[in-house]
């Protein structure tokens, strides 16, 4: 996604690249949402921490919606 190699994304950068994936289908106002939470910092670019940070969130929010599943079934 990082079209230019500075080691940050732009939203533009984050918006081209989110589209070239066929299995996500966000908005503009969803990815520019998107870019609001997962730069911390608020320097208009994300950064590989706030990259990962931002994915490590989304996996635990993965698992922690997987079990909640699996106890309401079970329950």
């Amino acid at each position: 996604m990082d079209k230019n190699g500075d080691g940050s994304l732009t939203y533009d950068e984050l918006s081209v690249g989110l589209k070239e994936i066929p299995e996500i289908t966000l908005t503009d106002v969803e990815i520019f949402d998107a870019m609001q939470v997962i730069d911390s910092n608020q320097n208009g670019l994300i950064d590989y921490t706030e990259f990962i940070a931002a994915c490590l969130q989304s996996y635990n929010y993965l698992q922690e919606s997987h079990l909640r599943s699996a106890f309401a079934y079970f329950d």
